[in-house]
């Protein structure tokens, strides 16, 4: 063997095989030693991220699913109340009317009668109450006084030959309803102001054939029943004046002022309703508002109203809250000067200081609504 490889002549050893299935390299690689490679175990940081923020989602649609059927639920509950307290005060408002009428309150009847026409238009017992309303109203009429008068005497007269009316037809076979007749007299009866009159033809030739000149139909219309709404206000028949208005809004924009005097009008009706009743706040706080807007409503009675039931709700109050009764008195003499309201109160204010009399004397009476004896401000009934 010398140290020329080309020149060597000796025999080359063969290495003996590799084991089946092995590697000299990966062979001689110890597993556990730190050149081997070992994968981790579990999931990485990104797969962590990613299975959490989609957990987070889901719980947040839960959480959001289970307000939104809260809130649902809220909402069918404070319906199902506010229907339940409209339903009982409807109730009782019908049940008065019936006890207006036996008592010969007339006309506290009808105020009643029209507040639930604007209210409750759907009530089954409405139709009877409307009835009942136009009886009451036809009582309330004045009577006319008949004038005696001479009969003239007729003088024989040589009878002539009978005429017979001839009636002309209007319809035809093109219109055999006769609109263009009712269309001409509707725009005939607007330029008079004879409102009532163009509301019956035009409702007529609606119900007949609602494509008929529908937009001088509309016109006509809106024109009558805003005239005719902004003419029941004046005259004091509100729930008509309301119910027109509610038509007019179908046919057009309402007339200026008018939606003014629908508001003004619901809300003094129903102040009317709750005249009589024990509801003292309730009336006052409406009465209170419709002043506010408009302080001689009804040619002041609205005014004259409040006062009385400043006057009834501090006659409620005298003997177990005399200290309250005493600022519903000053409430009722800021807007009437009233000998006798004055007298009240000087008694409401002796029991204040001193305490209601009793057969043993007078004991110190607190008001329950104001231990302190703070004077509320004006306008807080029951304060």
């Amino acid at each position: 063997m010398t140290n020329n490889p080309l020149d060597d002549t000796q025999p080359v050893r063969t290495l003996p095989p590799e084991p089946h299935g092995e590697s000299s390299v990966y062979g001689s690689l110890d597993p556990d030693g730190p050149r081997m490679y070992q994968p981790q175990s579990g999931m990485g940081c990104g797969s962590a991220i990613l299975v959490f923020g989609v957990l987070g989602l889901f719980a947040l649609g839960i959480v959001g699913l289970s307000a939104t059927a809260g809130w649902t639920t809220g909402q069918r509950t404070a319906a199902s109340n506010a229907t339940s307290t409209a339903d009982a005060d409807t109730a009782l408002q019908v049940e008065l009317v019936s006890t207006d009428i036996e008592s010969g309150s007339f006309e506290l009847a009808s105020y009643r009668i029209q507040y639930l026409a604007t209210q409750q238009s759907g009530m089954p017992a409405l139709p009877s109450l409307l009835e009942t309303g136009t009886a009451v109203y036809l009582t309330l009429q004045p009577t006319a006084t008949l004038t005696p008068t001479q009969t003239p005497t007729a003088s024989p007269t040589d009878a002539g030959p009978t005429a017979s009316p001839t009636l002309e037809a209007t319809a035809t076979l093109a219109d055999p309803f006769d609109l263009a007749g009712r269309l001409a007299r509707a725009q005939s009866a607007v330029s008079l102001g004879q409102w009532l009159d163009a509301i019956d033809e035009l409702d007529v030739i609606i119900g007949i054939d609602p494509n008929y000149e529908v937009a001088l139909v509309r016109s006509l219309m809106s024109r009558a029943l805003n005239a005719e709404a902004l003419q029941r206000y004046r005259m004091g028949d509100l729930g008509e004046a309301i119910y027109l208005t509610d038509r007019a809004e179908d046919f057009g924009p309402l007339a200026d002022g008018l939606e003014f005097e629908r508001y003004v009008a619901q809300l003094y009706l129903s102040a009317r309703s709750r005249v009589g009743t024990n509801d003292y706040i309730g009336a006052i706080n409406a009465l209170q508002e419709v002043v506010s807007l408009s302080p001689n409503y009804q040619n002041g009675e609205v005014q004259r109203l409040l006062f009385n039931n400043y006057v009834l709700y501090a006659d409620a109050l005298t003997y177990g809250s005399p200290c309250a009764a005493v600022t519903q008195y000053t409430n009722a003499l800021r807007l009437f000067s009233d000998p006798q309201v004055s007298d009240k109160r000087t008694v409401a204010e002796n029991w204040c200081e001193n305490g209601t009399p009793t057969p043993e004397g007078f004991v110190p009476t607190v008001d329950p609504g104001n231990p302190n004896g703070q004077t509320a401000p004006i306008g807080q009934p029951g304060s």
